[in-house]
């Protein structure tokens, strides 16, 4: 019940979401000396999870508005700046945060290296996917507020989260429902 109320409040008219999942080990790509927080410290396993509206148009050249949130290992974190780019040579899901209180967690971003412009949002999402799969032109980059204060990390997955068959059926009964109850009050 939970889930279908959290699923009824984020949506909007006329926007898809859609969750996508992204796990990834950190590793200490440069030697750094910055300390990270413990869920991005090397070897530690992150789990992204990108609610993207696959409805999103381009705003401009290839660039789709389409990442609405970012739950980082289950925390809920408000991007004021999401978008999947498209470029020749780079394909990237970007992410600027409103900084995270706790540890400064500014911007992430999953970074695609070469292959080639997809005309669609859904093949760009499903490049990055091969891509990860493939295990070859992937990164994933976290940005601390400071100089230098990066954590790379190497994706090992990236998919769609599937929807249970019966939650749209479950809503749309929930909302006949509502209806029905609001009949009887008059």
């Amino acid at each position: 019940m939970l889930a279908v109320t959290i699923l009824l409040a984020t949506s909007s008219i006329g926007a898809a979401l859609q969750t996508w999942e992204l796990q990834a080990t950190a590793i200490n790509k440069y030697g750094s000396s910055f300390v990270p927080p413990p869920f991005a410290s090397p070897g530690a396993n992150i789990v992204i999870d990108y609610i993207i509206d696959d409805q999103a148009g381009i705003l401009e050249g290839e660039i789709y508005r389409a990442v609405k949130s970012v739950y980082l290992d289950g925390e809920s974190t408000i991007t004021n700046d999401g978008s999947v780019i498209t470029v020749p040579g780079l394909t990237a899901i970007n992410a600027s945060l409103d900084n995270r209180i706790n540890d400064s967690l500014y911007f992430i971003s999953l970074n695609r290296t070469g292959g080639t412009v997809q005309p669609t949002l859904a093949l760009t999402l499903q490049d990055i996917a091969a891509s990860v799969a493939s295990g070859q032109g992937t990164e994933l980059r976290l940005d601390f507020s400071g100089n230098d204060n990066s954590v790379y990390a190497i994706p090992t997955s990236f998919a769609p989260v599937p929807v249970p068959a019966a939650l749209p059926l479950l809503s749309s009964g929930l909302a006949v429902l509502g209806l029905i109850r609001r009949k009887r009050k008059v």
